[in-house]
């Protein structure tokens, strides 16, 4: 199984030079259980969720609390608008806002295991 490091090696390179990297890891190591198909994919799903917050950082550096995807944009008179397509629960919204917010998503609903019956 990759390390968390590896992952994001592998994955996002450029993210391996950011400041706070070590803490972001510890940060979503603590928030993220065993709920991701046990612990097989447990460091996937932290990289994913330290990816997310880099991204969201690097994207609002300026701390103006941009949320949600670039959906549209226009020059003249700058208007900008965004949006968390694909996103149905509000409890959710936070990781719609970048790619490795949603494929975190994407990780999670792959792993809940449905409830299924059984005929006799």
């Amino acid at each position: 199984m990759p390390s968390v490091s590896e992952y994001i090696t592998a994955r996002a390179p450029g993210y391996l030079t950011y400041t706070a990297l070590s803490e972001l890891i510890a940060q979503a190591t603590l928030e993220t259980g065993d709920v991701y198909c046990g612990s097989d994919l447990r460091n996937k799903a932290i990289m994913l969720l330290t990816c997310h917050w880099i991204a969201l950082d690097k994207r609002d550096g300026a701390g103006i609390g941009i949320a949600g995807n670039l959906s549209s944009e226009r020059e003249g008179d700058l208007a900008r608008s965004y949006g968390m397509q694909g996103v149905s629960k509000a409890s959710d919204r936070d990781l719609g806002q970048t790619r490795w917010g949603l494929e975190l998503l994407r990780l999670r609903r792959s792993c809940i295991l449905s409830a299924r019956t059984r005929q006799m």
